[in-house]
């Protein structure tokens, strides 16, 4: 199986795995699949539209301290069993908390990448 390099990743910040719940102004459930610099992958149990607008919050799997984002909704998808995914790009983050959004998604590529 080849390992993709940063460089092969073709969103402009890699995506890293990231387990984590997250709180949100509109979903009774979510959950996160990925992260990268510009934004989450979201398992959540009701669709949302294209362009909705939501506040999330949530921890890195290292950070003790929340991360808190507005999030535009980009794509959504059914996901069996009842629920969906959906793709979040960051509208609106404090600078601090970007940084340590690329700071852990720097240390997951490496990580996967053997290094």
């Amino acid at each position: 199986m080849r390992r993709l390099a940063l460089s092969d990743e073709k969103r402009a910040s890699p995506r890293v795995p990231l387990e984590s719940l997250v709180h949100n102004d509109r979903f009774t459930f979510a959950s996160a699949v990925n992260i990268s610099l510009g934004g989450l992958c979201l398992v959540i149990g009701t669709p949302c539209e294209i362009g909705d607008r939501i506040k999330v919050e949530f921890f890195l799997d290292d950070q003790e301290r929340k991360i808190v984002a507005t999030a535009e909704t980009v794509w959504t998808q059914w996901s069996p069993p009842g629920s969906y995914m959906s793709g979040q790009r960051f509208c609106e983050t404090k600078d601090d908390d970007l940084e340590l959004i690329r700071l852990y998604c720097l240390r997951r590529s490496a990580t996967q990448m053997g290094m």
